[in-house]
């Protein structure tokens, strides 16, 4: 299975990085066969909340 999670601009932790790590966990607790994670966006690079606010 495959499951993507949509970065964009000014996301936060919550927003991206705890789905993607949970979600990565199904496979490696789970043990189920091609799972895989990915993160995808407009572009290859998005700005963190936290660095946006300067």
């Amino acid at each position: 299975m495959k499951v993507c999670i949509v970065c964009f601009d000014e996301f936060t932790d919550i927003d991206v990085f705890f789905p993607w790590d949970l979600l990565n966990r199904v496979n490696l607790i789970g043990r189920i066969k091609n799972w895989d994670v990915k993160l995808v966006g407009r572009s290859d690079l998005h700005d963190a909340f936290i660095f946006s606010r300067r």
